[in-house]
């Protein structure tokens, strides 16, 4: 994990949840940072506060962000807790002047999916591995954690959506 150079610009993607976030940097088509951090414990003003805190060192002190995609939940399906959380990182994005691109479920399937069929995220897992080797131990973890190795390719996707829609 490094800082930008040269003028290069880091796009961000999130997945966001009330219990574990996947974020990952992209600038060039490089993967520059991948991972998922937990946040145990009930919801709380606290606990909202140190999931933006993480997101904020990213957004500010590691790489020229200028970007971030943020994997949307499905609000029939999600919690009062998870929309306001991607609402905060959308004003804190948008506080900083970058792009913010809200990415759904289907979107990130039809990134490496087709269209016309079915596709489920083992899709989109393997075309990153494809894509980026250094994905294929959590590749394989995904199948045992589905939702928690999951947000991490779903953040990846969110960067690569994000990078294009500032294009």
């Amino acid at each position: 994990m490094f800082t930008l150079l040269n003028g290069m610009e880091g796009n961000l993607g999130i997945s966001i949840g009330t219990w574990s976030i996947g974020v990952a940097v992209i600038a060039d088509n490089e993967l520059l940072e991948w991972r998922v951090k937990t946040f145990p414990g009930i919801w709380s003003a606290c606990k909202l506060k140190r999931i933006l805190k993480t997101i904020e060192q990213i957004m500010d002190d590691r790489y020229r962000i200028t970007s971030v995609g943020i994997k949307t939940p499905i609000s029939a399906l999600c919690s009062t807790q998870s929309l306001e959380l991607a609402e905060a990182i959308w004003h804190m994005a948008a506080e900083r002047k970058m792009r913010v691109t809200m990415c759904s479920l289907l979107q990130l399937k039809r990134r490496y999916g087709e269209p016309t069929k079915r596709t489920n995220k083992g899709i989109f897992v393997s075309a990153l591995v494809i894509k980026y080797p250094e994905l294929s131990m959590y590749a394989k973890r995904v199948e045992k954690r589905k939702g928690y190795f999951a947000k991490l390719f779903e953040a990846i996707v969110c960067a690569e959506i994000a990078a294009e829609a500032q294009h």
